[in-house]
């Protein structure tokens, strides 16, 4: 009987229609809500999002290298594994690395109907592959088969719900684990750091900071990087720039921790309405000997939301230095600052560069976040009342363009509101460099 209703409910999840991971976690459970942080689109492009970039294999690289040093493997749980459980486990790799979660759920017929705690690894590896790709509805049956459940069960459904942002769910999941007398480890803590930063909860993610820091045990385990990066980004979303600052320089201050390009782009991103002291941030990195990386360079594009020309005169400095960029996330950026804007031109003109760059928004394989910024700044186009009333209170502009020169080393450009004219600053001292003058 055990084993004709797994064979039911594994037909029933392998004939649930292929929609996107996001549709599938958000419709099931009534227990389960998006938060009011973010509307349920968004969170499906994020989801959508990141499961590309998973299967692009984009986490390997450097420039997501945080999101494989979450875990202290000194501190994982040990547990001796049987010859026929290791052989199954080694089976399942390829189904993790590729997102196979209906190949994943298949293995769990050949497990005996009564499965002892001998087969807890193997039901962990297939909980892997379903939280990995996203799936809800299959994770929660594989957890509800488990012999017995332990921390790393939890944290691996808690990460998942994250990423689906169902805070409904992450609370009730801790709950759950407190009900059931299973302590929190290092990660299950920077596992809700995590979620208070997907959430901007900024307090929160501070409180969690200092209740690791409270507890001895908890200081040897945690990964510190990674907890504070987590509690950096929550202020960041939050954009509370005085705290993150705070919490950076804690960090730093910690022995044997090493700042990296990640936690000053999530210093960076808590300055986005403060470009003077944005750019601070980002010549600070750069004396500290960590180069730009172009998602660096992006943030501080990001910084300056709000006057294009700013935005462009930091592109233009971007391809300085590093040369020709054709990055997706760059450009979804751009066409979204243009769209928000109402600048015809700015899309225009974004499109233009990823043509000439050959970066197609609609090719079937393109980041899902561009393919969706691309259509959202249609609508721009589409608006001839934003454009007939600009042609009426002035002359046509020229074509945007980023500027043939870029400003000097460490001088900083911004509209003001008032008047519509540049002025410029230096970031070391904006106080006393503020000028009208376009420096040389």
């Amino acid at each position: 009987r055990a084993m004709a209703a797994l064979r039911g409910g594994l037909a029933r999840l392998l004939a649930l229609p292929r929609a996107s991971a996001a549709a599938a976690g958000l419709g099931c459970g009534a227990s389960r809500s998006v938060s009011g942080h973010s509307s349920a689109a968004h969170v499906q492009s994020l989801v959508d999002t990141r499961l590309h970039r998973l299967k692009r294999g984009d986490y390997r690289n450097e420039e997501y290298q945080t999101e494989r040093m979450s875990i202290n493997r000194q501190t994982m749980i040990w547990e001796p594994i049987g010859q026929e459980q290791k052989l199954i486990i080694r089976s399942l790799r390829q189904n993790i690395e590729n997102l196979d979660w209906e190949g994943a759920l298949k293995v769990l017929e050949t497990i005996p109907p009564e499965p002892g705690s001998e087969w807890n690894p193997v039901f962990r590896a297939v909980l892997q592959c379903c939280c990995k790709a996203l799936r809800p509805d299959a994770a929660r049956m594989v957890f509800d088969r488990l012999p017995k459940r332990d921390v790393m069960s939890y944290n691996m459904l808690l990460n998942m719900y994250c990423h689906l942002h169902e805070v409904d769910e992450v609370k009730r999941l801790r709950s759950q684990m407190d009900e059931d007398g299973i302590k929190p480890s290092a990660v299950t803590h920077v596992t809700m750091l995590k979620v208070w930063s997907q959430l901007g909860m900024s307090e929160e993610a501070e409180r969690g900071i200092r209740e690791l820091n409270a507890d001895p045990q908890l200081r040897q385990e945690v990964n510190w990087e990674v907890a504070y990066l987590n509690a950096l980004n929550a202020c960041a979303r939050a954009v509370q720039p005085q705290q993150a600052r705070g919490m950076f320089d804690e960090f730093a201050a910690q022995p044997g921790v090493q700042v990296s390009h990640a936690h000053y782009n999530a210093l960076l991103g808590a300055y986005k309405e403060d470009p003077a002291g944005a750019r601070a941030v980002f010549e600070e990195m750069r004396q500290k000997g960590l180069t730009p990386r172009v998602r660096d360079w992006r943030t501080l594009m990001a910084c300056h939301r709000g006057s294009w020309d700013a935005v462009m005169s930091v592109y233009a400095e971007m391809r300085q230095h590093v040369g020709q960029v054709a990055d997706e996330d760059v450009f979804a950026l751009l066409l979204n600052l243009a769209r928000s804007e109402g600048s015809a031109e700015g899309v225009r003109w974004t499109r233009s560069e990823m043509a000439r760059l050959g970066v197609d928004p609609e090719r079937p394989d393109v980041l899902p976040a561009l393919r969706r910024a691309n259509l959202v700044a249609e609508r721009v186009l589409d608006q001839p009342t934003w454009s007939s009333e600009a042609s009426a209170a002035s002359p046509p502009s020229p074509p945007l363009q980023p500027p043939s020169v870029p400003l000097p080393e460490g001088w900083v450009s911004a509209v003001d509101p008032a008047s519509g004219r540049t002025y410029y600053w230096q970031a070391a001292n904006p106080a006393a460099s503020t000028t009208w003058e376009r420096p040389v």
